[in-house]
């Protein structure tokens, strides 16, 4: 139960400063002082949460409801998109096995995949604005991803463009993904988990949350801490990648979903997750720590999605 953690004090860091509409590219200064603020937490937490991030409530809403919209279709529409195989992109059926360090549980949830790139199939018979929604919600959180990564590099005294230049968006060469997860409402009285412990196997993870809790982080003292969600501030996770590229100067965090309250349980969970890739072909090295990693980000995002315990 979510009740058996305490709350996680996630900082809220606001970077209003680097998103002002009209204002000149932010100089340095401005980057290393919200980087500053965003490093501390990576350090401690691997997650942080940022607000003033110049994302509209109602472009948010627009993707949110055009994965929605995909989720409503028939099941036997939504299994023509099914993932199988290798490929991130499609729909992940409600009972997914999932790993998790005490055994396998089950994912009580269903999600739609978004993947720009690649040879996938759409639905665009189904949802003809599907594709032009998400594209362009893609194209905002990029343009967010990369302000961010260049308060990180600028706070651990690289290039700005250390991390961001890996990221260019181009869908015939990133892999960056879009995904809709809708938590279906809890009636059975036996334990279970909304979804297994994990890391996020990328760089970094956007999440928009709605306000029904159940996300735990594990903090370096292996305490399950209760996330309270922030009414339009986006969580930023850490992923396995970006901990590798700092030489574990920041943290990939281990998270879950468990159950809500007793009050939250009859209501549906819904996030909204952009998980951001490196182009395909990026050699990863570490660039700061006291560990050395060279190897194909490529390489291990695709091991570890097809073998998550490694």
């Amino acid at each position: 139960m979510a009740t058996e953690a305490r709350q996680a004090p996630v900082p809220v860091v606001d970077i209003g400063d680097i998103i002002e509409v009209g204002k000149d590219e932010p100089n340095l200064e401005d980057y290393r002082r919200i980087g500053d603020q965003l490093a501390k937490s990576f350090a401690d937490l691997g997650a942080v949460y940022i607000s003033n991030h110049g994302i509209p409530l109602e472009e948010r809403d627009r993707a949110i409801n055009t994965g929605l919209d995909f989720l409503a279709l028939p099941k036997s529409t939504k299994m023509k998109y099914l993932r199988v195989g290798e490929t991130q992109h499609g729909y992940t059926k409600i009972g997914k096995k999932e790993s998790d360090p005490r055994g396998l549980a089950t994912g009580m949830y269903e999600s739609f995949n978004y993947l720009m790139s690649g040879d996938c199939a759409w639905p665009d018979d189904e949802l003809p604005h599907l594709r032009k929604n998400l594209n362009s919600f893609m194209d905002i959180c990029g343009q967010l991803s990369t302000k961010i990564m260049k308060c990180m590099a600028a706070t651990l005294g690289l290039d700005v463009d250390c991390f961001s230049k890996y990221h260019s968006f181009r869908p015939e060469i990133n892999e960056s993904l879009f995904r809709i997860i809708r938590y279906s409402p809890i009636h059975q009285k036996e334990k279970a988990t909304r979804m297994g412990a994990h890391t996020d196997v990328i760089t970094l993870t956007l999440l928009f949350l709605d306000d029904v809790g159940g996300l735990q982080i594990k903090n370096q003292q292996g305490e399950w801490l209760d996330v309270v969600p922030i009414p339009g501030a986006i969580l930023i996770n850490l992923g396995d990648l970006m901990q590798f590229w700092t030489g574990d100067t920041w943290i990939a965090p281990l998270h879950r979903v468990v159950l809500p309250s007793d009050e939250d349980k009859q209501r549906r969970r819904l996030t909204l997750a952009i998980f951001l890739q490196p182009d395909r072909g990026t050699i990863l090295e570490s660039v700061c720590g006291t560990n050395r990693y060279t190897f194909s980000a490529t390489e291990y995002v695709d091991r570890k999605l097809n073998n998550p315990n490694i």
